[in-house]
C-alpha cells in the first residue's frame, strides 16, 4: 500500500469501528443513528480512495472512482446533518433544516451524476467532475455544509450553561470538529489542483480520532444506562465469533477474486466489526433475554458506573466530589444539588451544581439524617431542596447531598432512590479515601522530616567534630559567626542567597515554585508594611474561586515557610513570617544583606560627597551604585514582577539610578575623564530610555557624539 493512502486507510478502519460502536450501544438514540451513518460513508469513501488506487482491474477501478466522487458530495450533508443534531441550540431550527435540504438534495442529483454520467473520467488518478461549472457547484456544496457546520458548534459551545464538565465536553467536541473540517477542506482544494490529499486526510483521521475519545472516554451521545447479564452475553458472544470467523473463511476468497486485490480485507473489516460490536451486542442480548424471560429488574450498580466513570479520575476531593454530583445531576435532570462534608465543626459545603451558589458555612449547623429524606421547601438551611442523603460508610455519617427540584418538577421515585443510594455509597468512599490519604501523607511528611533532622544532626556533628580536630591542630583564632540570614538581590533578575547558596527550590514538593517565589517577592516588597491575604491572592492567583486560592495561599506559604527555615515544624512557629494584626510581616532579621539597601546607601553618599567636592568618593560610591543596579527591579519575578503593585516602585529606582548616572558622569567629568564621563551619561539616557535633557546636554557640552 502506497504510503499516500494510509490516511484514507485508517480512515475507513477507525470510521467503522467508531460507528459500529456507537450503533450497538444506542440504536434507537437520533444522534447515534446520525453519526453511524457518517461512519458508515466515511467508510466508504476511504475504503474506495484505496481500491481505486490499488486495484489491478480497470472495471473495479472505474466502479471505485464513480463512488469516491459520489461519497465527496454525499458526505458534507450528512456531517451537516450529525452536527445539527448534537449541537442543537434551539435557535434558527426553520433556517437549519432548509439549509439540510439544499445541500442534500444537491449532493443526491451530484452523485447519481457522478454514479452513472458517462462524462466521467474514470481511468484519472484523482477522478472528479468533467465541466467548470460543475467543479465550482460540488465545491460551494462541500465548503458550505462545513462552515455551518463549524459555526453550530461553536455557537453550542458559546451557549452552555454552568455546568464546567459539560462545557469541557462541548469544548473538547468543537476543537475536534475545527480539525476535521480543517482537513476536509484541504482534501477538497488537493483534489481539485492536483495534489496529494493525504494531509487533508490525516487532519480528517485526527478529528474523528478525537470524536472516538469524546465517545469513549467522556460518553458523549452515549445514553447512561445499560443493562448486562454475564453468562448469556458470553455465550452468545462465543457462537457470533465462531459464526464470524466461518463467514471470513468462506467469503475472503471470493471476495480477492471479484475486485482482483490481494489484500485480505474482508479479514480486517470484520476484526473491527468483532472488535467493535462483541461486548456491546453481548450486553445488548443479555438484557433482552433477561427482560424477556426471567422478568429481573435492570442492575441499577451497572447505572451507577457508567455515569459515575470519571469520580475517581479527579485529583482531589472537590474534584471528585464535583465529577459525581454532576453525574447525579445530569442524570436525574436536576436542577441544582449541593454536597457537603462533615468535619469538626459541622458540614461544609465542598460542592455545588446549578445556578445558585451556596455559602460554605451554609449547612454548618444542620444535623444529619440517618435516612434520606424527601422536602417541599421546608427545610431551613437551603428551601429549594427536595431530597436529602447522608453519605454513610459503615456506621459513620461522612457527608450529605442536598438535591433540589428536578426539572420536570416532578418527585423523586423509588428507582432514583435505589440509583441515589448506590451513588451515595461512592460519595462517601471518596471522602473516606480522600481523608486516609491525607492522613497517609501528613505519617509520610513527619517521617521524611524526622529522617532530615536525624541527617542534620549527624551532619553537624561531623561538622563539630571535624572543628575540633582543627582547633586542636592550630593555634586559636577569632572566627566570625556565619550568617544566617538571606541575602537579596533584587535589583534586575530576582536572586536570593541562603548560607550561601541560591535558593531555585522556593515551593519545595507541595507548592508551585513561581507562585512561593512570588509570594515571597512580595513579602520583601512590602517590608515594615505588611501584606494581607487578600492582595496576594489578587495577584498570585487571580482566576481561582476564593476558596480554592486560600488553599493555595497557604499551601503555598508553609512550603515557603519550611524553605526559609529547614527545620520548621509548624507555620506558626515561624520566626521570619509572622503573623499578626491580620497581616503577614517578612522579620528584619531575615535579611542579612539587601542591595536595595546598599545602593540606597552609596547613592546618597556619593550625591554628598559630590555636592561638599570630594570627587574621588563621589566617584567610588557611584561606581559602587553603577556596579549594584543589574536592571529593573524584580525585573523576571513571576507574577509580582508583572503587577501593577511593583511599577511605582520600579519607576522610584530607577530613576534614582538615573540621578547616580549623572552624578557618575559629573565626577568624572570634573576629573577630568572625558570617555569614562561620556559613557556614564550614555547610561543615564538609556536607563531614561531617551527622556533625560541634563544627560543630552552633558553629552553635547563634551562634543561627543
Amino acid at each position: 500500500m502506497a504510503f499516500d493512502l494510509v490516511p484514507a486507510f485508517v480512515m475507513g478502519v477507525l470510521a467503522a469501528w467508531l460507528g459500529l460502536s456507537l450503533l450497538v450501544r444506542a440504536p434507537r438514540d437520533p444522534a447515534a443513528q446520525a453519526f453511524a451513518l457518517l461512519c458508515l460513508n466515511l467508510t466508504i469513501y476511504g475504503l474506495t480512495i484505496v481500491l481505486g488506487r490499488m486495484s489491478i482491474e480497470p472495471e473495479v477501478r472505474g466502479v471505485m472512482h464513480r463512488i469516491e466522487i459520489a461519497e465527496t458530495v454525499i458526505l458534507p450533508p450528512i456531517w451537516l446533518l450529525f452536527i445539527n443534531i448534537v449541537a442543537d441550540t434551539r435557535r434558527f431550527a426553520a433556517l437549519r433544516r432548509a439549509a439540510l435540504l439544499i445541500f442534500g438534495a444537491l449532493g443526491i442529483m451530484l452523485a447519481l451524476f457522478a454514479l452513472f454520467s458517462p462524462q466521467i473520467n474514470v481511468d484519472a488518478t484523482t477522478p472528479r467532475f468533467p465541466t467548470p461549472w460543475l467543479v465550482a457547484l460540488s465545491l460551494l456544496q462541500r465548503i458550505l455544509p462545513l462552515l455551518l457546520s463549524g459555526w453550530l458548534v461553536l455557537r453550542s459551545y458559546t451557549l452552555t450553561g454552568d455546568d464546567p464538565a459539560e462545557r469541557g465536553r462541548r469544548r473538547f467536541f468543537a476543537r475536534a470538529v475545527l480539525i476535521a473540517i480543517t482537513g476536509a477542506f484541504l482534501a477538497s482544494a488537493a483534489r481539485e489542483v492536483g495534489f496529494a490529499q493525504s494531509p487533508g486526510h490525516l487532519l480528517m483521521d485526527v478529528g474523528l480520532a478525537l470524536m472516538a475519545y469524546m465517545v469513549l472516554a467522556y460518553r458523549l451521545l452515549l445514553p447512561a444506562r445499560v443493562a448486562r447479564r454475564a453468562f448469556i452475553r458470553s455465550l452468545l458472544g462465543g457462537l457470533l465469533t465462531a459464526l464470524l470467523i466461518l463467514v471470513i473463511i468462506v467469503v475472503e476468497p471470493l471476495v480477492g477474486q471479484l475486485l482482483g486485490v490481494n489484500t485480505p480485507l474482508l479479514t480486517i473489516f470484520a476484526l473491527i466489526a468483532l472488535m467493535a460490536i462483541f461486548g456491546p451486542a453481548r450486553d445488548l442480548v443479555g438484557a433482552w433475554l433477561d427482560r424477556r424471560f426471567f422478568h429481573r429488574e435492570f442492575d441499577y450498580g451497572q447505572l451507577l458506573r457508567a455515569v459515575s466513570d470519571d469520580l475517581f479520575e479527579r485529583g482531589d476531593l472537590t474534584g471528585q466530589l464535583d465529577a459525581g454530583l454532576s453525574a447525579i445531576c445530569r442524570t436525574l435532570k436536576v436542577r441544582s444539588g449541593a454536597v457537603a462534608v462533615s468535619g469538626g465543626g459541622g458540614l461544609r459545603v465542598l460542592s455545588s451544581y446549578g445556578i445558585e451558589t451556596l455559602a460554605a458555612d451554609a449547612f454548618h449547623s444542620v444535623a444529619t439524617p440517618d435516612a434520606p429524606e424527601a422536602h417541599y421547601g421546608d427545610w431551613p438551611a437551603w428551601p429549594q431542596a427536595r431530597l436529602l442523603l447522608p453519605l454513610r460508610r459503615g456506621e459513620q455519617t461522612l457527608g450529605l447531598v442536598a438535591l433540589g427540584p428536578k426539572r420536570s418538577d416532578e418527585p423523586y421515585g423509588e428507582v432514583e432512590r435505589v440509583l441515589l443510594d448506590s451513588l451515595g455509597r461512592y460519595l462517601a468512599l471518596a471522602i473516606a479515601h480522600a481523608r486516609t490519604q491525607q492522613v497517609e501523607e501528613l505519617a509520610m511528611a513527619a517521617l521524611a522530616e524526622q529522617s532530615r533532622q536525624l541527617q542534620l544532626e549527624q551532619a553537624t556533628l561531623e561538622a563539630h567534630a571535624e572543628e575540633a580536630r582543627r582547633l586542636l591542630a592550630a593555634p586559636p583564632v577569632v572566627v566570625a559567626p556565619p550568617a544566617t540570614g538571606l541575602r537579596v538581590a533584587a535589583l534586575g533578575p530576582l536572586r536570593v542567597e541562603r548560607e550561601g547558596a541560591v535558593i531555585e527550590r522556593w515551593g519545595g514538593d507541595k507548592a508551585g515554585n513561581y507562585q512561593a517565589e512570588a509570594l515571597f517577592a512580595f513579602l520583601f516588597d512590602r517590608r515594615g508594611k505588611g501584606l494581607t491575604k487578600d492582595e496576594a491572592e489578587e495577584i498570585i492567583w487571580p482566576d481561582l474561586g476564593l476558596e480554592k486560592a486560600d488553599t493555595a495561599f497557604h499551601r503555598t506559604l508553609s512550603a515557603l515557610r519550611r524553605t526559609l527555615e529547614p527545620g520548621l515544624r509548624r507555620g506558626n512557629e515561624s520566626k521570619l513570617i509572622a503573623y499578626h494584626h491580620e497581616r503577614y510581616w517578612l522579620a528584619p532579621e531575615a535579611i542579612d544583606w539587601c542591595d536595595r539597601d546598599d545602593y540606597a546607601r552609596a547613592a546618597e553618599r556619593g550625591h554628598t560627597a559630590l555636592r561638599q567636592g570630594d570627587l574621588l568618593t563621589a566617584r567610588a560610591s557611584f561606581e559602587q551604585t553603577a556596579a549594584l543596579y543589574r536592571g529593573d527591579y524584580m525585573d523576571d519575578c513571576p507574577f509580582f514582577g508583572d503587577s501593577a503593585d511593583v511599577e511605582e516602585q520600579r519607576e522610584q529606582l530607577r530613576q534614582q539610578h538615573v540621578n547616580a548616572l549623572l552624578g557618575l558622569g559629573a565626577a568624572y567629568e570634573q576629573l577630568g575623564m572625558v570617555g569614562e564621563a561620556a559613557t556614564a551619561y550614555r547610561n543615564a539616557l538609556a536607563t531614561s530610555q531617551n527622556d533625560c535633557p541634563r544627560a543630552e546636554e552633558a553629552l553635547d557640552r563634551l562634543e561627543v557624539a
